[in-house]
């Protein structure tokens, strides 16, 4: 089976309640640091033709090419199945149905990646209220199967192995030709597929929800896109929910994309979370082979990779200003 390096398939469609002009909580740039030891570090990451690479004490990459290989590899020593808490829940199966097989069995100690590279942020990230990314989603295929994927992204997660954990953040369908903001619980799980709440097959299923909202982001490049938590008072009688806050501003300072998202979402079990940024390319050849349009290469550029933080008051008990 594969799953997924990257939360973004089998989402619904998201709400929107109109543009608003907030002011973004303060922000620390990562992937700045070859410290393996350091927040401010990352590891950087490949998983092609049967070979998995990951590389600590590495900086942000300014260019994610193009995957070359049409095979990823298995994540293993770094990401092995979870067999008890605290990974799991949820349990890992390798399908639907009675008859699934608990995970790690023998042959499967680990997850399958697609062909994709990129950096993972080095230890969790603490009071994490949001992302900020400045670069740019490039590319093109021609002459390419609509049921094949490459996305590129730039996403936090909670978990550094993706194991049925909250994310949100950016990704751009390339095939499609279209950026999304997105936001996931339990990611990966799929629908009745791989998770279950304990060790047997016949156990209820933990099924992965989210939203994705398609967004504006034609500018001048780099462009700088931001999502971040916040409170807002909405509907009748009046209540206050949280919320994602996305902004999308080109190198011109033109605002391209600045909506609240999602809420009542995963937003509201997220503040002052701890987590990772992962930023990266990944491709996956459902339908014959994806060819980049050599006019419009197929690369993810990245300048800066950045979270919010809490401005004030302990984790758990952040005030936006």
């Amino acid at each position: 089976m594969i799953l997924r390096l990257f939360g973004t398939v089998a989402l619904t469609a998201a709400f929107s309640s109109g543009q608003t002009s907030l002011k973004s909580p303060p922000f620390q740039q990562l992937m700045t640091s070859t410290d393996q030891t350091s927040k401010l570090s990352s590891v950087y990451f490949s998983f092609l033709s049967d070979v998995p690479v990951r590389v600590p004490g590495s900086v942000l990459q300014h260019l994610y090419p193009f995957p070359p290989a049409t095979t990823g590899a298995v994540d293993y020593p770094a990401c092995v199945w979870p067999s008890g808490p605290p990974v799991a829940p949820p349990y890992w199966f390798d399908g639907p149905g009675p008859s699934a097989n608990l995970l790690p069995y023998p042959g499967n100690l680990a997850p399958a990646r697609p062909a994709s590279s990129g950096n993972i942020s080095n230890g969790q990230v603490n009071a994490f209220m949001g992302l900020i990314f400045k670069g740019s989603f490039a590319g093109n295929a021609i002459n390419t199967s609509s049921q094949n994927q490459v996305f590129e992204t730039v996403y936090f997660g909670q978990q550094r192995c993706y194991f049925g954990h909250s994310e949100y953040g950016f990704y751009r369908d390339v095939i499609g030709q279209q950026t999304y903001f997105y936001w996931a619980r339990n990611a990966n799980c799929g629908t009745n597929l791989y998770c279950r709440t304990g060790t047997l097959a016949s156990d209820p299923y933990v099924n992965q929800s989210g939203g994705a909202v398609a967004i504006s982001d034609s500018g001048t490049a780099p462009i700088t896109y931001m999502a971040w938590i916040h409170t807002a008072i909405i509907g009748n009688p009046p209540k206050t929910v949280y919320m994602f806050h996305v902004r999308v501003i080109d190198s011109n300072g033109t605002v391209l994309f600045d909506r609240n998202e999602g809420p009542g979402s995963v937003a509201g079990a997220l503040p002052a979370a701890s987590g990772y940024i992962t930023i990266g390319i990944q491709r996956t050849d459902y339908n014959g082979p994806t060819t980049p349009d050599p006019a419009n290469p197929i690369q993810l550029n990245a300048n800066i990779v950045g979270y919010f933080y809490c401005s004030t008051g302990p984790a758990g008990s952040c005030t936006i200003p």
